[in-house]
C-alpha cells in the first residue's frame, strides 16, 4: 500500500540498528581509519603537485642549458 514509505522506513530502521549497535570504541576506530585515509590522500595530492613543479623546473633548466651551449661565445686561447 505505501511502497515508497516502506522502503524508507526499512532503510531508516536498518541504519539506526547499525548505528545503535556501535560502541564509542567502534566509532572512534571508524573515524580514525577515515582520518588516516584522508591524510594519505592529501599527502599524495601534495607530493604529485611537488613532483610536477620539480619536473617543470628541471625542463626549464635543461632548456636553458641547451640554449647556453648553443650560444657559447667563449674565446679559444689555445692558439
Amino acid at each position: 500500500m505505501f511502497k515508497s514509505t516502506d522502503s524508507l522506513a526499512y532503510t531508516g530502521s536498518a541504519t539506526a540498528g547499525i548505528i545503535c549497535g556501535l560502541t564509542w570504541g567502534d566509532i572512534g576506530a571508524i573515524f580514525g581509519i577515515l582520518f588516516g585515509a584522508l591524510t594519505v590522500a592529501i599527502n599524495i595530492y601534495y607530493k604529485r603537485k611537488a613532483d610536477r613543479r620539480a619536473e617543470r623546473l628541471l625542463n626549464a633548466r635543461l632548456k636553458f642549458k641547451r640554449y647556453d651551449e648553443e650560444t657559447d661565445t667563449t674565446i679559444d686561447n689555445s692558439l
